[in-house]
């Protein structure tokens, strides 16, 4: 069965037992082997509970609505065991801008561990998460901050008012390249409406003023940054999370997410929400190889 389409709307304060994500091949527990080949510690952190966050549903138990959104899994697949927390240890790329600082601070108030890869020092960076210095485009650079993740959240993006350049696009690139060296396949990254299927479903007027408002070449940009992630060559386990215009306000709880979304010249999601949006799905497969729009309703 197809996939469904219809954009989600996340309400603070539900929260939803999750199964292990078929991308995580590895887990962050040592465990012993048991009797039937099973790892103890792996068995564990599938049936992980996802903690209530501002955004409140992060997972879906896995089964039965497996099969409503054409995952295929069956209902026997679904873990029975005690609740826990579930820890990820995540990657961020592009930590100092103002998207890239909130996923870090969320990510940790989450229970997670965090790296940060920041181009000049931990300036603005939490404290508490490790923070690796360098260029984003070197492989030594992303192959140090990639060792020990589970996850990857990539917040490169072009501050306002500087030229679109192709930082972005170089360096998502290798990083790509990076995780598929390394083992890593689960990546979450950010891009921006106006930018391959979500042009269609833009207002006629959003359509004609979006590339002059945000800038061709930073439009550009993005779409290359968006194939990097996408080429089946890196073996990459992606989601590509388009927002519209950004604004600093703080979490809303309220968030409209789907691969078809309209939206309009107005249209805006908060930092703070589109942070949510993007660790949300480190612990949902839903949206997995899919580009959605995130957007306050």
């Amino acid at each position: 069965m197809a996939a469904s389409t219809a954009p989600r709307s996340f309400l603070a304060g539900d929260s939803a037992r999750i199964r292990q994500p078929r991308w995580r091949t590895k887990s962050s527990t040592s465990a012993a082997t048991t009797a039937d080949g099973a790892t103890a510690g792996v068995a564990d952190a599938r049936c992980a509970t996802a903690r209530t966050s501002p955004i409140g549903r992060r997972g879906v138990v896995y089964g039965r609505e497996d099969v409503a959104h054409g995952f295929g899994a069956q209902a026997a697949d679904v873990d029975e065991c005690p609740d826990q927390p579930q820890a990820l240890k995540v990657g961020v790329v592009g930590a100092t801008g103002g998207t890239g600082a909130a996923v870090v601070g969320q990510a940790l108030e989450r229970g997670w561990s965090v790296t940060a890869l920041v181009r000049n020092g931990r300036a603005g960076v939490d404290p508490a998460a490790g923070v690796i210095t360098g260029d984003v485009r070197d492989a030594g650079t992303v192959g140090t901050a990639l060792a020990g993740v589970d996850a990857v959240v990539c917040c490169l993006g072009v501050r306002i008012g500087q030229p679109a350049g192709t930082v972005r696009s170089e360096g998502t690139a290798n990083l790509a390249r990076q995780m598929h060296t390394h083992g890593v396949a689960r990546i979450v990254a950010v891009s921006t409406v106006g930018v391959g299927s979500s042009v269609a479903d833009q207002s006629r007027t959003a359509r004609l003023l979006w590339p002059r408002l945000a800038g061709r070449d930073r439009l550009a940009e993005a779409d290359r940054a968006e194939a990097e992630i996408r080429d089946p060559a890196h073996g990459l386990a992606w989601t590509l999370v388009r927002p519209p215009r950004l604004t600093d306000a703080p979490v809303s709880g309220h968030v409209a997410v789907g691969p078809s979304v309209r939206t309009g010249l107005r249209s805006q999601l908060s930092r703070a929400d589109l942070a949510a949006v993007l660790l949300d799905q480190l612990t949902d497969d839903r949206y997995r190889g899919m580009a959605v729009t995130a957007l306050n309703p």
